[in-house]
């Protein structure tokens, strides 16, 4: 399924659309700054590869705006549950425990995200949905505006 077009506002209409890596890097990647992030993110998605837990991604932040100059990409690796990823955080923390090294470094934001998760605990996968106060202000949107996210499968579970 091909990737929608952005809103006038700069953003997806409120949903998950799945997609695959081609589709993301023709719709996404079409400047340089665009392009570099893109060629790191192909070096954590090597890394996540490697991970047989890692099977979907979705996609947030900058990168899927309109904005010519994305700072990043965010990326929400999604896990069954909370015990999921933590069982593979103990064992991946190269990728998993720092973050902010993989941020400065690959310009690539990873969070997790869980199918299933209780209502108190952080999900990227829900909290990408939601644009912040500051963007909506930006974007002149409703301050509890919701907005589209990628999803991307990897590959498959079975």
């Amino acid at each position: 399924m091909p990737i929608p077009a952005l809103l006038p506002s700069g953003i997806l209409t409120e949903g998950i659309y799945e997609c695959n890596l081609e589709e993301v890097e023709i719709d996404l990647s079409y400047n340089p700054i665009r392009e570099e992030i893109w060629n790191n993110f192909q070096t954590i998605k090597q890394r996540l590869m490697a991970v047989p837990e890692v099977n979907v991604i979705y996609i947030d932040g900058s990168f899927l705006s309109d904005k010519d100059k994305p700072s990043d990409v965010d990326i929400a690796v999604e896990f069954f549950n909370i015990e999921t990823y933590m069982g593979v955080r103990d064992r991946h923390g190269d990728l998993f425990w720092k973050t902010e090294q993989i941020k400065d470094k690959y310009k690539v934001d990873i969070r997790p995200g869980y199918l299933h998760c209780p209502k108190e605990e952080f999900n990227a996968i829900e909290w990408f949905q939601s644009v912040s106060r500051k963007e909506a202000r930006t974007r002149r949107l409703p301050i509890h505006a919701r907005k589209g996210i990628l999803k991307v499968v990897l590959r498959d579970a079975g």
